[in-house]
């Protein structure tokens, strides 16, 4: 008796659980006939207009000044005083140091040790009393007491990969960041570029030249430099999420007369965010942006704005 009623259990719920099921199978039947013949896909367009797009690449340099001088002694003896410390601003001839001939017998007034040139004083290398002199080429090279830097304009050497050195030339445009000025840009361009690329890591150096007239970039630091690698003006660019389909086999989905028309293009220029089109659209026709990967060809569509897609 018991082994009847628990098959008669079994069978009464086997039976509503196909109901369930049969119903929500008619009900989505129902609704995908109701959204493939009574209801139109919503869909965002954009008018094809003529526009720029430019490549970039983001290296990472090191910073460094134009110009940046190991200052040294004139003469053998011990440094009797330093007259600047780091951070100093320092005209060319300043008296940064003085010198003491430190000459059994003799005396000698001291001797001053000038800054050849104007700029920031960067390194105060010698505490007074250390003994030094000055270069001796080609087997010495000299005690330096202190490192100049012109911070008016810095460098930035890059190392650029191989792919894009033929598409960089001297006055090549740049911005330039940095983590300690995230929201500021600073702008330059190639200054000295090398005829030949290192043959172990296939990169051609490179150097930009920065303006700092407001100092905030120091030299030691990191700085990220995008680069201008390519720029095409007057041509047809489109958002990158419209253009579907791999390799050669690209396409575009447009509104016309109310329906999705697949058109083959042919791109050029490719970015993160947007393609170049070469050949396949015309300027004046309505793009699907926000829609195209799920329309086909002949698909009614309804245009609609980005806040009613939401």
């Amino acid at each position: 008796m018991k082994r009847v009623v628990i098959v008669v259990i079994v069978v009464i719920i086997l039976g509503l659980f196909g109901i369930g099921v049969g119903l929500r199978l008619r009900a989505l039947k129902r609704a995908i006939e109701v959204t493939e013949v009574g209801r139109k896909v919503p869909v965002e367009v954009e008018t094809v207009r003529l526009s720029t797009i430019s490549k970039t690449i983001k290296l990472v340099g090191l910073v460094r000044g134009e110009k940046e001088v190991q200052v040294l002694p004139h003469v053998a003896g011990k440094l009797l005083a330093t007259k600047v410390k780091e951070g100093d601003y320092v005209r060319k001839g300043d008296v940064i140091a003085l010198v003491d001939r430190d000459v059994v017998g003799m005396k000698f007034e001291p001797s001053p040790v000038k800054s050849p040139i104007n700029g920031i004083v960067g390194r105060v290398y010698l505490d007074p009393r250390t003994p030094v002199a000055p270069a001796q080429p080609p087997l010495f090279q000299g005690t330096p007491i202190a490192l100049i830097v012109d911070i008016d304009k810095l460098r930035i050497a890059i190392n650029i990969p191989e792919p894009y050195s033929g598409k960089v030339e001297e006055g090549t445009p740049c911005r330039v960041t940095c983590d300690a000025y995230p929201d500021t840009v600073f702008h330059g361009k190639i200054q000295r570029l090398a005829s030949v690329l290192d043959p172990i890591t296939h990169t051609q150096y490179a150097e930009v030249l920065v303006d700092n007239q407001r100092h905030l970039l120091k030299p030691g630091m990191f700085a990220e430099v995008e680069l201008l690698i390519e720029r095409h003006d007057s041509t047809i660019v489109v958002p990158r999420d419209a253009v579907l389909g791999i390799g050669d086999n690209r396409y575009v989905y447009i509104v016309h007369d109310g329906k999705a028309v697949r058109r083959a293009v042919r791109v050029g220029l490719e970015t993160r965010e947007h393609v170049e089109i070469l050949d396949g659209l015309s300027v004046g026709d309505s793009l699907i942006t926000t829609g195209a990967a799920v329309v086909h060809e002949g698909t009614e569509v309804k245009v609609v704005t980005h806040q009613e897609v939401k």
